[in-house]
């Protein structure tokens, strides 16, 4: 069956079979897809593998991708019907629109959040955090630990190993120091995230979605945290996370005026402000200088001189300077940290298949 209403410029119309689907969801998965069909069956795979005893519903928010997503997608809704739904439209709409559409569909008390990319492992997932919000009304949001892919390796439990905060309770400050949530691992309540829609907020200024709704949730509810590895973040080169050092470099700036327009919209500075300005500023004089970018490399060093007593303009500085200027000497350092990035993935992570991490996850006490 297909209903169709009007959303922005364009049509939306869905694909679903209402008869079949549950009248009322608890919990909606919204998976936004946009040429994803290489991986969009494991993230799909990932919620039909979801061992719950209350009813569930998966949104699909299929952008008209180039590639085959689309009709995969459908074939799993023609298999699945008291499962899927499929929002889409005749024409591209952009990430913040098909967001925005996707979770106007979603019917259940609770969100859940698998970008078509990433998938779930765990087959309790849903249980476990739904539990978690059904224990304590004040929690807006619930999240927990998650492994990372990088092709046929994978890192386990990034938090745990890594020795990463993980932001819970009053975690606003917190989340200013740096964003360590796993996307794919996120639970909200659906009227934190209507909340989040209608305050506001300049969503189409940011390059992303999920820092700014987390951080508007953790200014009134609290986040609780599950120390369990339920998802996978997938490395993906060319993906909105990972399309190069420009791109990089415009998030990182990104980062920086969320922060600020948080900070004030809360209305508060933390007492470490310049600490995590300071961090921010050193990955952005990293950044710029892997981007090419003179302007964004020299306003970064301008800030450090003048905000950290400890740094020096030295001999290093200037010749990172003379690197960016010379384009086949700066190709080589480009070449010389993914060179060192792949073989920091080949000495900590380990191959391991999908089928391997969910058998891991499902034999777990």
């Amino acid at each position: 069956m297909k209903t169709q209403h009007t959303q922005g410029r364009d049509v939306a119309f869905e694909i679903s079979d209402s008869a079949k689907l549950p009248a009322h969801p608890v919990v909606s998965v919204l998976m936004l897809a946009y040429n994803h069909g290489r991986y969009i069956g494991d993230a799909i795979e990932g919620v039909l593998l979801q061992d719950v005893d209350f009813p569930i519903e998966l949104v699909i928010a299929e952008d008209c991708s180039p590639d085959n997503t689309r009709e995969i997608v459908e074939q799993y809704q023609r298999r699945h019907p008291g499962l899927v739904r499929i929002v889409t439209s005749g024409q591209n709409v952009g990430m913040l629109a098909n967001h925005r559409r996707a979770l106007a569909a979603c019917r259940g008390e609770f969100v859940a959040y698998c970008e078509g990319d990433d998938y779930w492992h765990h087959p309790r997932k849903l249980e476990l955090q739904v539990r978690a919000m059904r224990a304590d009304s004040t929690i807006g949001l619930v999240h927990t630990d998650y492994d990372y892919r990088v092709g046929g390796r994978v890192g386990r439990s990034l938090m745990a190993s890594d020795n990463r905060p993980a932001p819970q309770g009053n975690a606003f400050h917190s989340l200013l120091r740096g964003y360590w949530l796993g996307t794919a691992t996120l639970m909200y309540r659906k009227d934190v995230l209507d909340s989040f829609e209608s305050a506001g907020i300049p969503e189409g200024e940011y390059r992303f979605g999920d820092y700014s709704r987390a951080l508007f949730t953790a200014m009134r509810w609290k986040l609780c945290f599950i120390p369990v590895s339920t998802a996978t973040y997938r490395y993906m080169q060319g993906s909105a996370m990972n399309s190069g050092s420009v791109s990089t470099l415009r998030l990182r700036q990104s980062v920086v005026k969320c922060r600020r327009d948080f900070m004030a919209l809360a209305g508060c500075e933390p007492d470490d402000l310049h600490q995590i300005e300071r961090n921010e500023y050193l990955l952005l004089y990293g950044n710029a200088y892997l981007a090419r970018d003179l302007l964004a490399f020299d306003n970064a060093a301008a800030w450090r001189r003048d905000h950290d007593p400890a740094w020096r303009m030295d001999v290093r500085h200037r010749l990172r300077r003379i690197l960016i200027r010379i384009g086949p000497l700066h190709a080589l350092v480009l070449f010389r940290s993914k060179i060192q990035w792949w073989l920091s993935v080949r000495r900590r992570y380990s191959p391991m298949t999908i089928e391997q991490q969910r058998k891991m996850a499902a034999s777990a006490p």
